[in-house]
């Protein structure tokens, strides 16, 4: 080898490490430090949780749980960690498509994120049984609580903090600023509840088959994602069925405000934007006044039953078809 090309060889290697870096924000393993109380690891290749060692690196794939009056603060990088609480079990995994790509599945428990503003928004993800978060920024708190009758998500972000929210058939593009969200769902996924807990912000409903479908196709708004504005104690209530023929996923799902009062339907076949409808209840001092009914082939609302009875307005109603 000449020494004009191991020159330009020995001046490459510092680029493709400075790219190697960048596209992986984190470290290859994860430290715990500050562990306190009963805090145990499963590593990946054993069948038992053995105590956290403080200030050792773990791989990713290791299980972390803290009982009660446990926690710990785990190190993802000189910049980023997440604190676990009492009560938390995690399990840190690679995506296997992209191991630059980390995993947080919150099994129960509560944590918080201390991360890079930095950060691809696709650097961690949590999951949970309910929703994933993403897009991850500053503290962001994540709370988890699962009963027989199903799992309720709790998320909170700190001022100058953002995530992302990704569930079945909504997004909530950001949270930020102080926003919060609970999310409850049914132990067979057939209900979900979204309550907004602070500020203003839109939840789009999903009626496409792509979970994680874009807010913008070719510069123009997403026909799969319908945006229902709320704020501050509002709450959209999904309920989802399946077509007794060909097994379509129906959902609807009703917007409520802070006072509980009903102000749009929505009804969707799911994979199937030529199917659904629209019902708006708006506050008028006259007689109630319908404009427009949604066609009969657009899908049934699954019943709300007592929660649609008590919500019945006192208001007129316009329908439109989608």
């Amino acid at each position: 080898m000449n020494k004009q090309r191991m020159r330009w060889l020995f001046g490459l290697a510092p680029l493709v490490i400075a790219g190697s870096l960048a596209a992986a924000p984190f470290d290859p393993l994860f430290r715990v430090v500050s562990p306190k109380g009963h805090c145990q690891a499963l590593v990946p290749g054993t069948s038992e949780y053995v105590p956290v060692q403080k200030g050792k690196a773990y791989p990713f794939g290791t299980a972390i749980r803290c009982g009660e009056n446990g926690g710990a603060v785990i190190m993802l990088s000189a910049a980023d960690a997440l604190q676990l609480e009492a009560g938390t079990t995690v399990e840190l995994a690679e995506d296997p498509g992209d191991p630059s790509r980390k995993i947080l599945r919150l099994r129960a428990g509560r944590l918080s994120t201390r991360l890079s503003s930095g950060n691809p928004e696709t650097a961690l993800t949590i999951e949970t049984p309910v929703a994933a978060g993403s897009a991850l920024a500053g503290t962001v708190t994540f709370g988890l609580a699962a009963s027989a009758n199903g799992s309720t998500l709790s998320v909170q972000t700190d001022p100058a903090s953002t995530v992302k929210v990704v569930g079945p058939q909504f997004i909530i593009p950001t949270l930020a600023n102080g926003a919060g969200a609970r999310i409850a769902t049914a132990a067979d996924n057939s209900f979900t509840r979204i309550d907004n807990l602070a500020n203003d912000y839109p939840i789009l409903l999903n009626r496409g088959a792509d979970e994680h479908a874009p807010e913008l196709v070719d510069g123009i708004p997403n026909q799969d994602l319908v945006n229902v504005a709320t704020s501050r104690r509002a709450a959209v209530k999904i309920w989802r069925s399946h077509a007794p023929v060909g097994g379509t996923l129906i959902f609807s799902a009703m917007i409520t405000d802070a006072q509980g009062k009903v102000k749009e339907t929505y009804a969707f076949a799911v994979g199937k934007p030529s199917l659904g409808s629209r019902t708006v209840f708006e506050d008028l001092e006259g007689d109630a006044a319908t404009n427009a009914v949604a066609p009969a082939d657009a899908p049934a609302a699954a019943a709300p039953q007592a929660e649609e009875a008590a919500a019945t307005p006192e208001a007129g109603t316009a329908e439109e078809s989608f």
